[in-house]
């Protein structure tokens, strides 16, 4: 009798064990292709973009292909990257103006690339603006040093600030 009860106990326990982990892990990763991964890719995009300039445009299918992206998802990254880049020099204004003693030309190229990806969907003004910025520094916290996260936020926070007045006054 001892021995049953212990062992049908050490089941029960086991069983816990492996539904905590699976919820643990649920609540920890991320959908395989959730926007945050269309995120990385556009930012990676931007970034290729930035270092090769409109050459890299010819190459960016196949970039999106390799990544397993169906083509619903490419064309979200598409419009993000698009949306940035067509009208990086109004971003690249937006960041200057707010970013004080930082020329956007001298930024470490991941932040600039996560800022330009950012700016451009605030000036869209499609995404909720807290989504967008959390988003941004989540990338910077992945993919930038210790201190872009801080840096991409004060950014972010001051380019809101600025856009959200601009369409008060209008």
């Amino acid at each position: 009798m001892y021995r049953s009860y212990s062992t049908r106990l050490h089941r029960v326990l086991c069983l816990i064990q492996v539904a905590t982990f699976d919820c643990a892990m649920m609540m920890t990763t991320r959908p395989t292709m959730s926007r945050h991964v269309l995120r990385i890719a556009a930012m990676q995009v931007l970034f290729q973009l930035d270092v090769q300039g409109n050459d890299f445009l010819s190459c960016a299918g196949e970039f999106l292909a390799e990544r397993d992206l169906d083509e619903t998802q490419q064309q979200a990254v598409r419009q993000w990257v698009q949306q940035s880049w067509s009208t990086r020099e109004q971003v690249d204004e937006a960041i200057s103006t707010v970013a004080q003693h930082w020329e956007v030309s001298r930024l470490a190229g991941v932040d600039r690339a996560i800022l330009r990806l950012a700016v451009g969907e605030l000036l869209a003004a499609q995404t909720p603006p807290a989504v967008v910025i959390n988003e941004a520094i989540e990338l910077a916290k992945e993919f930038g040093t210790a201190e872009s996260p801080q840096f991409v936020n004060g950014v972010l926070d001051a380019v809101l600030k600025r856009v959200q007045g601009t369409k008060g006054i209008e």
